[in-house]
């Protein structure tokens, strides 16, 4: 018998924890895309969520890693093989930490800015430049997004 990957286990909890903060979503009033109410953005997310895990066992069970007995982890910081570090997800904690007590300060679009390009950066996505205009695209869409459409306005710290 095949050896579930610890992609596979980690999709499982994920999605277990999931299902229950679901649950619990359901609880709040949802509303609609026209009116949100408090259980909108929750759902959402949630079931968002709980695809990627649904999509992640797919593509561990359907298409396995080629390399047998080994797995490749994504966080590695010592080159080729399993990683031992925190240094990376305790990085993205600190970074997810400190983001509400600047996004007072310095807005939603500086401090937004500013978590996804460390977030970027610490996963190796792309050049330093690719990874600075992802963060400034994904910020003002999203910030567009719920300006315009949800009617929910964030801070605008310095910008203001």
């Amino acid at each position: 018998m095949a050896r579930i990957s610890r992609n596979v286990m980690g999709a499982l909890g994920i999605g277990i924890i999931t299902l229950i903060y679901l649950y619990e979503a359901f609880q709040l009033p949802f509303g609609s895309a026209g009116a949100p109410d408090m259980g909108f953005v929750p759902v959402l997310m949630g079931i968002a969520l709980l695809v990627l895990c649904i999509m992640l066992i797919g593509k561990e069970l359907l298409l396995p890693a080629k390399s047998v007995g080994q797995e490749v982890d994504l966080w590695d910081e010592e080159g080729e093989g399993e990683s031992t570090g925190f240094k990376k997800p305790l990085i993205i904690i600190v970074a997810l930490l400190i983001y509400p007590i600047i996004l007072v300060n310095l807005g939603f679009i500086l401090s937004t800015i500013i978590l996804l390009f460390i977030a970027l950066r610490v996963m190796e996505y792309r050049s330093w430049l690719i990874s600075l205009l992802v963060a400034l695209v994904t910020t003002v869409l999203a910030n567009i997004i719920f300006s315009s459409w949800l009617s929910i306005y964030f801070p605008k710290g310095i910008l203001g």
